[in-house]
């Protein structure tokens, strides 16, 4: 969610400089009202609990999406994993400027 805010944030920039925002999510489209509501994001949205967007990205070089799959996300409805944290930002000839994907295993578990 708060990598969600941080975008609404800058959205206004992109916007402005000629570009979109669209985001993909791993839930279920039944809570993205709820999502919407907490951040404030607006722009289009890709459901894709089946991480077919991340395939494809992943298979044309462009990003590599961390899917974690697990017992505990499979049980928070997460049938196919839950993806985490990425951007993508692409010029207009498809181009890539910029790309970050987290890497869950180099982030430590707050105490």
């Amino acid at each position: 969610m708060a990598h969600i805010k941080e975008l609404v944030d800058i959205s206004g920039e992109i916007k402005a400089g000629g570009g979109a925002v669209v985001a993909a999510t791993a839930e279920a489209a039944e809570h993205l009202n709820a999502v919407r509501a907490s951040t404030g994001f607006a722009d289009p949205v890709i459901v894709d609990p089946e991480h077919v967007l991340a395939d494809h990205l992943k298979s044309k070089g462009l990003l590599d999406v961390a899917i974690s799959d697990s017992q505990v996300y499979r049980l928070r409805g997460y049938k196919n994993g839950l993806a985490q944290p990425a951007v993508l930002v692409l010029g207009q000839d498809g181009t890539v400027m910029y790309r970050w994907a987290i890497v869950p295993s180099l982030v430590s578990a707050r105490t």
